[in-house]
C-alpha cells in the first residue's frame, strides 16, 4: 500500500508549485495572519463576521486555483494519467491528496500563525478548533472542485452550459434587488450560517470525491459534439468560398477542422464568448445606453485576452501541425492566421449579433466593432511571437499590443469616420504583410 511519503514524492514531481520553501510558507502565514489580525483589531464588535469573511476569502482564493486548472497541462491531469497504470485505488488517491494539500509545510505554518492570532485575541480552544476545521472543509471542497473542473473540461457542452448559467445568474441578479439586500447576507454571516454551510459542502464533496476520481481514472476520451462538427463544416465552406488559391483554401479548411476539434483552442474561444456576454450584459444593464465607446472598449479588452491566451501561448501554431506538409513558409503563416481569424471573428460576430437583438444596439455600432476586431486581429498576428518567451518579454509584448490597439480605439472614438477605419485597416494590413515578408526572408 502506498504511504504518504511515497505519494508526496510523486505529487511534487508532477506539481512543481508544491515545492514550497520555508520562506514561501512563512510569507504566506505572515500575510494571512496579518490579514486576520487586522480584521479582528478593526472590527472587534463583529468577530464572527470577520472570521466568516476570512473563510470566504480563503474559499475564493483556493477556488480560483482549482478553476484555472489548465486541462492536459495541469498537475492533476498528469497525476491521474500516472495512476491509471498503477493498482492504487481511488479512495487512497483522494485521501493522500487531501493529506498532502491540507497538512503540508505551508499549511502547517499557516495554521500556527492563525492560531497565534486567535490566542492573542483570547479565543477559546473550541473556537480555534472549529476555525481550523472550516479551513480543512475548504481544502476538501476545492480539491473536489478541481476534480469536477477537469471532468468538465473534457465535456465542452457542459462547460459552455455552466458558463452560460453564470451569465444568466448575473443578468437576473442585476435586474432584481439581489445586491440591494446585502444587509440580509450580513445578518446570515453574523448568525453563524457559514460554518454550517462549509461543513455541509465538505461532507457532500467527500461523498462525491471517490466517484469523480474513478471517472477520471477511467480515462474516457470526450466525443466531438455535433454542433462542433456543424460549425466546422460551416467555417470550412466559408473558406472554400472566400479563398481562390487552391493550396491556401485546402490548408485553411484543414486547419479549421483541426482547431474546432482541439479542446484547448475551443475552451479559449468559449471563454472569450462568455466573457464578452458577461461584460457587455453587465455594462448595458448598468449604463442603460447603446454606447459606441462601450463596444469599442469591450472589443479592446477581448482582443487583449485573445492575444495573451491564444497568440502568446502559440496555440494556433502548435495545433496546426503544418510542418509535416511540404508548404512554403508564407503559405503556412497565412493559412494559420486566416483560419484563426475566421474562428475568432465568427465567435465575436455571434455574440455581437446577440447583443444587437437583446439590447437594441444600432447596427452601425456593431459594424464598427467588427471592423475594430479585424484590425486588432491583424495587429496581433503581425507581432512575431518567439518560440521561447520570458516573463519580461511576454509583459513587453502585451503592453506593446495593448498600446497599439488603444491607439486605434482612441482614433475610432475621436474621429468616427469610415476614412479613419479604412486607414487603420490599411496600416494594420501593411504591418502584417511586412511580418510575412520578413518571415519568408
Amino acid at each position: 500500500m502506498m504511504n504518504l511519503q511515497t505519494y508526496g514524492q510523486i505529487y511534487v514531481r508532477f506539481d512543481r508549485h508544491e515545492r514550497a520553501t520555508l520562506m514561501t510558507g512563512l510569507y504566506t502565514a505572515v500575510f494571512f495572519a496579518g490579514l486576520l489580525f487586522a480584521g479582528l483589531a478593526f472590527f472587534k464588535e463583529h468577530t464572527q463576521a470577520v472570521l466568516s469573511v476570512f473563510h470566504l476569502i480563503l474559499l475564493f482564493l483556493y477556488g480560483i486555483v482549482a478553476l484555472i486548472n489548465d486541462g492536459k497541462d495541469s498537475p492533476l491531469y498528469r497525476l491521474v494519467a500516472f495512476f491509471r497504470n498503477t493498482p492504487v485505488r481511488a479512495e487512497r488517491i483522494v485521501f493522500l491528496t487531501y493529506l498532502r494539500k491540507a497538512w503540508n509545510m505551508e499549511q502547517l505554518l499557516l495554521y500556527a500563525g492563525l492560531t497565534g492570532v486567535l490566542l492573542y485575541h483570547e479565543a477559546g480552544m473550541l473556537d480555534i478548533a472549529l476555525f481550523l476545521l472550516q479551513i480543512q472543509a475548504i481544502v476538501m471542497i476545492t480539491q473536489v472542485m478541481e476534480y469536477l473542473v477537469l471532468l468538465l473540461k473534457q465535456k465542452l457542452v457542459f462547460q459552455f452550459l455552466v458558463q452560460l448559467l453564470v451569465v444568466l445568474l448575473l443578468v437576473i441578479a442585476f435586474q432584481t434587488d439581489f445586491f440591494r439586500d446585502a444587509k440580509q447576507l450580513i445578518g446570515m454571516v453574523e448568525a453563524g450560517f457559514l460554518p454550517i454551510a462549509l461543513l455541509a459542502l465538505a461532507a457532500g464533496s467527500l461523498a462525491a470525491a471517490v466517484p469523480l476520481m474513478n471517472r477520471l481514472l477511467a480515462g474516457t476520451m470526450p466525443n466531438v459534439p455535433r454542433w462542433i462538427v456543424f460549425f466546422s463544416r460551416l467555417l470550412s465552406l466559408s473558406a472554400h468560398l472566400l479563398f481562390f488559391h487552391p493550396v491556401l483554401r485546402s490548408t485553411v479548411r484543414i486547419l479549421i477542422l483541426r482547431y474546432l476539434r482541439d479542446l484547448e483552442v475551443l475552451i479559449k474561444h468559449l471563454t472569450l464568448a462568455v466573457m464578452m456576454l458577461v461584460f457587455s450584459t453587465i455594462s448595458f444593464l448598468i449604463n442603460e445606453t447603446q454606447g459606441y465607446e462601450l463596444l469599442l472598449t469591450l472589443t479592446w479588452l477581448l482582443s487583449l485576452y485573445f492575444f495573451a491566451e491564444v497568440r502568446l501561448k502559440r496555440l494556433l501554431d502548435r495545433g496546426s501541425h503544418l510542418s509535416f506538409f511540404p508548404l512554403p513558409p508564407r503559405v503556412e503563416k497565412i493559412a494559420v492566421d486566416l483560419a484563426g481569424g475566421l474562428l475568432f471573428l465568427f465567435v465575436c460576430t455571434l455574440v455581437l449579433i446577440f447583443q444587437s437583438f437583446s439590447f437594441h444596439v444600432p447596427k452601425l455600432y456593431i459594424l464598427h466593432s467588427l471592423c475594430a476586431l479585424v484590425i486588432f486581429y491583424l495587429l496581433s498576428v503581425a507581432i512575431e511571437i518567439p518560440s521561447e518567451l520570458t516573463s519580461k518579454r511576454r509583459l513587453l509584448l502585451q503592453v506593446a499590443y495593448g498600446a497599439l490597439c488603444l491607439t486605434v480605439v482612441l482614433l475610432f472614438r475621436l474621429v468616427n469616420d469610415w476614412f479613419v477605419i479604412l486607414a487603420c485597416f490599411a496600416l494594420a494590413l501593411g504591418f502584417y504583410a511586412r511580418t510575412v515578408q520578413r518571415r519568408c526572408n
